[in-house]
């Protein structure tokens, strides 16, 4: 699908558009911004830093590796791959605190709506809760990085816990660990 001059296109027909822009949300993208923005492409690489738990890893890899099943491709770089510029997400283990489990920020914003690289920052206090979460949590923030929003930022608005938001039900919920095929819909119909 073509994008207009500004990186809009409309999303497919569904009950709801969750794909940044929408209706509900369109605040601009920028440089350390934690907003949903588009991603440049159809091409996602990801580094997994040092400080990230192997619990969270395979939730990574796994999150990934089924975005790799919509129209975006993706591909895991090693340290000496990765260009921290240039790069789609850099993934990064903290202690975030006040309750959040996980955020994606933009790196390096190309305009106000689209972002070139992340960094997906996912708590490491979040690992009590056990290695279903952390795939879950992984494929919520994954889906941040090409632009998906909460119910919330949908429009028409939805309730955070809808069901065809898949992973990104708010807050985030073990074992949905799957992109669903409302939002799979929305990625392919856009990129």
């Amino acid at each position: 699908m073509a994008l207009g001059a500004v990186g809009f296109a409309p999303a497919p027909m569904s009950h709801f558009d969750n794909l940044y822009p929408t209706a509900n949300y369109s605040p601009s993208c920028g440089d350390g911004a934690a907003v949903n923005c588009q991603a440049d492409g159809t091409y996602h690489s990801f580094y997994i830093h040092s400080s990230v738990p192997s619990l969270f890893r395979t939730g990574l890899r796994a999150a990934f590796n089924d975005l790799g099943t919509t129209d975006i491709d993706t591909v895991e770089l090693t340290w000496s791959d990765f260009n921290q510029t240039y790069d789609d997400v850099y993934i990064y283990g903290l202690q975030l605190g006040n309750f959040t489990a996980g955020r994606a920020i933009c790196r390096y914003a190309v305009n106000t709506r689209v972002c070139n690289a992340w960094r997906m920052e996912l708590d490491t206090e979040a690992l009590p809760s056990g290695y279903e979460f952390a795939k879950a949590l992984t494929y919520h923030e994954g889906l941040h990085t090409v632009g998906m929003t909460h119910g919330g930022n949908a429009a028409p608005a939805q309730t955070d816990t809808d069901a065809d938001l898949g992973c990104l039900r708010t807050p985030v919920v073990s074992g949905s660990r799957f992109i669903g095929n409302h939002n799979i819909n929305q990625i392919n119909a856009f990129y």
